[in-house]
């Protein structure tokens, strides 16, 4: 009888502990591997947007007039419509390039694709102009964003 509660007891112990690792993996939560190399964004539908060239090129003369964090910048064009530029790459990438990032007032050229991400249409930049700085924020060969090379972070 104790050999039996034994096994039973061992059993369930290693039962429990099997099944802890499904508790915490997250199961879609990351930002786990994807096709092209290394993590790409939470998972969760607000990551970086998939093979952004195939979406249809956009360029825009504007004012920003907004900055979200994590997100991008508001641009309102010459023509009065208000376009969400996403990509626009961290802090530090901009400040190890030597060019001031754009701030509400400034008047920016951005060119890049248009891309349709879960029925959304995303402006996202390849290149920003500031001040007459051009500033290059993804790959044209393969629009990855440049301050994620090798691995890295680009720093």
């Amino acid at each position: 009888m104790r050999k039996a509660a034994l096994v039973i007891l061992v059993l369930l112990v290693m039962g429990s502990l099997c099944t802890a690792g499904f508790c915490f993996a997250g199961n879609g939560q990351g930002g786990g591997e994807r096709a092209g190399g290394g993590a790409r964004g939470p998972g969760d539908g607000t990551g970086p947007i998939h093979d952004i060239l195939s979406g249809t090129l956009f360029s825009a003369d504007g004012t920003v007039v907004g900055i979200v964090p994590g997100e991008g910048m508001e641009l309102v064009t010459a023509a009065g419509e208000t376009l969400t530029i996403y990509g626009i790459g961290p802090v530090w990438y901009w400040a190890n390039l030597g060019i001031e990032r754009p701030v509400v007032g400034d008047d920016i050229h951005v060119e890049g694709y248009i891309v349709n991400f879960n029925l959304v249409e995303r402006y996202i930049a390849m290149t920003i102009t500031v001040e007459e700085k051009l500033v290059q924020l993804r790959d044209p060969d393969t629009g990855e964003p440049l301050w994620r090379r090798n691995g890295q972070g680009g720093k």
